[in-house]
């Protein structure tokens, strides 16, 4: 697997095929964690990725104001991406 950004979102490039498609005979879970923050959450979501981790992009945030603020921003655009 790659990292440093979202995949494709036509699939083409995507950190998870390699995971996803030999592997469909059994349960797996695919979860973005490096480099994931409010403006490409909803990619990774759209290309396969059932859950992120964050860190950086909330602990840069600063205050508690803002690191809610980052975490409400996270929390919305992961909604918005499994609703399409």
């Amino acid at each position: 697997m790659t990292t440093g950004g979202p995949p494709s979102l036509d699939g083409s490039g995507s950190q998870y095929g390699p995971l996803v498609s030999p592997a469909s005979h059994f349960s797996h879970t695919a979860c973005a964690c490096v480099g994931v923050g409010p403006a490409n959450a909803a990619a990774y979501i759209r290309t396969g990725a059932v859950a992120i981790g964050v860190g950086g992009e909330l602990t840069r945030a600063g205050t508690p104001d803002a690191i809610a603020a980052v975490a409400r921003e996270l929390v919305s655009a992961v909604k918005e991406a499994r609703a399409k």
